[in-house]
């Protein structure tokens, strides 16, 4: 029966949790996209992945 106290807090910290760690995922994967687009020498799509993580991310550029 205890453990049933303690499971809506983890749910909740769970779904507080979840969209920063989409996020980051997200972010690293614009980072993928932009490396791989300068790999091929795709350089205006590059700068175009590069500038909207600049955007997300002002202070973190």
């Amino acid at each position: 029966m205890g453990s049933w106290k303690i499971l809506p807090l983890l749910l909740g910290l769970g779904l507080a949790l979840a969209p920063q760690i989409s996020v980051a995922q997200t972010v690293e994967e614009l980072e993928q996209q932009a490396s791989s687009a300068e790999e091929v020498k795709n350089y205006e799509e590059a700068a175009n992945i590069w500038r909207s993580l600049i955007q997300r991310d002002r202070n973190n550029s």
